[in-house]
């Protein structure tokens, strides 16, 4: 987990806690968010004087677009049950101290799902409490945001015991109950493979803004092409073949493939220059590890994924990443760093 990013996603989150704890009350900022510890004893005084729904409300004000790349790729992926695999694999670069875990039980018509919150083995009780109660409480309004459900059938299972005087209904949409080792998320087996909505912006036209490129670029890129990306972005830690890209796009291979010429560009070209893009993209935002990367993009192993970084920036993919913001620089070398050499 790379320190940037956690301190992008911790300020952001302890930005929410200063919008509603009175000023005065507010502990004093940890200097450094990446360290584990400090964002711990700082976390430990704010349960020490927040009202006690206090991790309950701030769930609810928390969005996905909040988690920088890692809501982006939440937001990209096609169902619940990519997401949770996302989540169980890379919840640890939203710096919540929390390790997630799911688990399927088959029974029959009774099957479920089930998604854990498990602290950190030197977390504080208090402070487990109260990440638990913000994290279940947000749960409910990303899966909301992606897919538009509500999930009524979903129970919520709290490491605390009840607080007296809250109407749990204001921030669970199902049953919940407390005094567990670990907080739970259980729902029926049928909400995973829900489908997560589609979102009008083209991935790629973010992709390109993020990178810091020039949009007009689009313009040089045929439709057939963004299609084929849109596919690609979904498909996420596989490796996309023609027939399957056809597939998805209700096209036959030799369709598809005279499509792609008839926009100066192959199938294994546009592949390539997919995978360039959203390396780039997810390297700059410095919250994923390159074996993770590898995997989301599609490589095979994280020493492919290396390689093909060094033909693409001359520059390991460590020293692109810390240094593609770098605010000694100047502009013009940043846009740069940012603006990849055409493959094509």
């Amino acid at each position: 987990m790379q320190t940037v990013h956690v301190r992008q996603l911790r300020r952001r989150k302890l930005d929410l806690y200063a919008a509603l704890l009175p000023v005065d009350a507010l502990p004093r900022m940890p200097s450094d968010l990446a360290n584990d510890a400090d964002y711990a004893a700082f976390l430990m005084d704010v349960a020490r004087i927040a009202p006690p729904e206090f991790g309950l409300v701030v769930g609810t004000r928390r969005h996905l677009s909040d988690l920088g790349v890692l809501g982006h790729v939440t937001m990209s992926c096609s169902t619940l049950r990519e997401v949770f695999q996302l989540w169980k694999i890379y919840g640890e670069s939203a710096g919540e101290l929390i390790h997630i875990d799911a688990e399927f039980e088959d029974a029959g018509a009774g099957a479920t799902w089930s998604l854990s919150l498990c602290p950190y083995p030197w977390l504080p009780r208090p402070v487990f409490e109260l990440l638990a109660s913000e994290l279940s409480a947000a749960f409910f309004v990303f899966a909301r945001e992606i897919t538009g459900r509500i999930f009524q059938d979903f129970e919520v299972q709290l490491p605390s015991a009840p607080i007296g005087g809250v109407d749990y209904s204001t921030y669970f949409p199902g049953a919940c109950s407390f005094n567990h080792r670990v907080a739970r998320l259980v729902g029926p087996a049928s909400a995973i493979d829900l489908p997560v909505l589609q979102h009008s912006v083209e991935p790629l036209e973010l992709l390109v803004d993020q990178l810091g490129g020039d949009p007009r670029e689009l313009q040089q890129i045929g439709q057939t092409t963004l299609r084929l990306y849109d596919y690609f972005l979904r498909l996420r830690g596989q490796t996309p073949t023609l027939a399957g890209a056809a597939a998805a796009l209700r096209l036959s291979p030799r369709t598809l493939t005279r499509k792609l010429v008839g926009e100066q560009t192959t199938y294994g070209a546009a592949l390539d220059d997919f995978r360039r893009r959203y390396a780039l993209t997810l390297a700059q935002h410095g919250g994923l590890r390159a074996k993770q990367i590898a995997h989301l993009v599609g490589f095979q192993s994280e020493n492919g994924l290396r390689k093909a970084f060094l033909q693409w920036t001359g520059m390991p993919i460590g020293a692109w990443s810390r240094q593609a913001f770098d605010p000694a620089a100047p502009l013009d070398k940043q846009q740069r760093r940012l603006s990849p050499a055409r493959t094509r």
